[in-house]
């Protein structure tokens, strides 16, 4: 039983097949702080524009 628990240990210590699915997860994690980052500083760049056009429609009233 020792022996064979110590083939089970060696061969989970050898496995790479998560390895993939960790550094998957870390992809698609960076990709979705990027996607919220640039929404945000869309978001904020949209809303000035706004702003700044709403101050020039009403000088011009």
């Amino acid at each position: 039983m020792k022996q064979t628990m110590l083939a089970k240990i060696g061969h989970f210590l050898s496995d790479d097949e998560g390895a993939t699915a960790v550094e998957y997860s870390v992809m698609l994690a960076m990709i979705v702080l990027l996607a919220i980052a640039a929404i945000l500083s869309m978001g904020n760049e949209t809303s000035q524009f706004y702003d700044y056009n709403a101050e020039e429609v009403e000088k011009a009233l």
